[in-house]
């Protein structure tokens, strides 16, 4: 598995948040194969077999750790300060992501934001809007 490195700022419960709204977004269609029985390939790849969902959740998994009240209790709690030390910078954290999980986050954002994409895409966004909807992904 190909890993990049890349810096992460900690931006509170920002990031963690936007992953579990996308989360419930990608759950969405997850449950329209599993429970609703769709054929297989009426969900375009990434969204197809939770390929998606599982990229989310293994992002998860890494960046979590690094934001908010989590990066304190994984001990992730440096300060880094100006030079002069009258303010401190946002903190920010070096972080292992497969590169699979990233080319994954790509393709979907492109096709979330297609107008063209297939009208089943159209209507999870509609019926799989979680409290600040999918504007977090056009």
């Amino acid at each position: 598995m190909a890993v990049r490195t890349i810096l992460v700022p900690d931006l509170d419960d920002e990031i963690t948040h936007a992953l579990a709204e996308l989360e419930e977004l990608l759950l969405t269609y997850r449950g329209w194969e599993e429970v609703d029985g769709l054929d297989p390939g009426e969900l375009p790849d990434p969204l197809a077999a939770g390929i998606a969902l599982a990229s989310v959740r293994s992002l998860w998994e890494v960046l979590g750790p690094t934001q908010g009240r989590q990066a304190v209790d994984h001990g992730r709690s440096a300060r880094l300060l100006a030079p002069n030390g009258r303010y401190e910078h946002a903190p920010v954290r070096l972080v292992d992501v497969a590169v699979a999980d990233v080319l994954v986050m790509a393709g979907l954002a492109r096709m979330l934001a297609d107008p063209a994409a297939p009208a089943i895409v159209h209507d999870g966004l509609e019926d799989g809007r979680a409290t600040t909807g999918a504007t977090l992904i056009r």
